[in-house]
């Protein structure tokens, strides 16, 4: 009987070491959830910021107004936006879902495209603009619908379509 409030201290000293690693390894883990979860919003903003970035329809409005030095302009500001979408779609491709990942190399595809149209050879028709951006909003409709769904966020917001881009160029000079 006298070692037995050795024996009980010697218990409750153990299970205060066990409780504790508990409590270190639940918090540990919950910090890296917040950690990579703030990773992924930051990857997600800094990509669709480059992709909205790329701003083909002002390239558009400067070529029909043969403006050289605006064109200029805007073709170093959308190599500079397609950088940071290599960039953010390097960090996602290391901490995001497969799904997030296909869905932003289909937006880059896409925005590559309509820069493609918007900077290369004669100022499109119409429509050949129109197919262009709608393909790439359907792209970044897809890859914000993966991102909300990695996140367990609920359904977005409604956006009226073709709403940024209701007009082409052409349209404005009659």
């Amino acid at each position: 009987m006298e070692q037995f409030p050795s024996i009980l201290s010697a218990i409750a000293a153990t299970l205060a070491a066990i409780l504790s690693f508990g409590t270190l390894y639940v918090t540990g883990r919950r910090e890296h959830r917040r950690w990579l979860r703030d990773s992924l919003v930051e990857a997600y903003v800094e990509y669709v910021e480059a992709s909205f970035a790329t701003r083909s329809p002002r390239t558009l409005e400067l070529r029909a107004a043969d403006d050289r030095a605006g064109l200029v302009e805007q073709k170093d500001s959308s190599d500079a936006a397609c950088r940071r979408a290599m960039t953010s779609l390097s960090r996602l491709r290391l901490i995001a879902p497969r799904e997030v990942v296909a869905a932003a190399e289909q937006l880059h595809f896409a925005d590559v495209d309509a820069m493609t149209v918007a900077f290369n050879g004669p100022v499109p028709p119409d429509e050949t603009w129109h197919v262009a951006r709608r393909h790439q909003q359907e792209c970044r409709d897809r890859f914000i619908g993966e991102v909300r769904k990695s996140l367990g966020v609920g359904k977005p917001a409604d956006i009226s379509p073709g709403r940024s881009w209701r007009y082409s160029p052409r349209s404005l000079n009659p």
